[in-house]
């Protein structure tokens, strides 16, 4: 059986650790299925451009939540 968004309630979510990931962030973000109802970014306070790549994703997919971390607490964190 194929489950599909909102089907018996089935939503999937994905959460996205996030560590100076400019180079690589926007293809991944645009590679997400659409069965995916939610994807949290979290940005675990990066250097680089890593912000602004996500936000300007955001603005094209709402599904995409940013959440920027003051400091960095590693990838243990960023998935709580």
């Amino acid at each position: 059986m194929k489950v599909t968004d909102g089907e018996f309630g089935a939503r999937i979510t994905v959460v996205v650790p996030a560590y100076n990931e400019e180079t690589k962030i926007g293809a991944m973000l645009a590679g997400i299925p659409a069965l995916v109802s939610r994807i949290y970014v979290v940005n675990d306070a990066s250097s680089d451009r890593t912000t602004d790549i996500v936000r300007a994703c955001a603005d094209q997919d709402p599904r995409i939540v940013l959440i920027d971390q003051p400091k960095n607490s590693g990838v243990g964190a960023s998935i709580v």
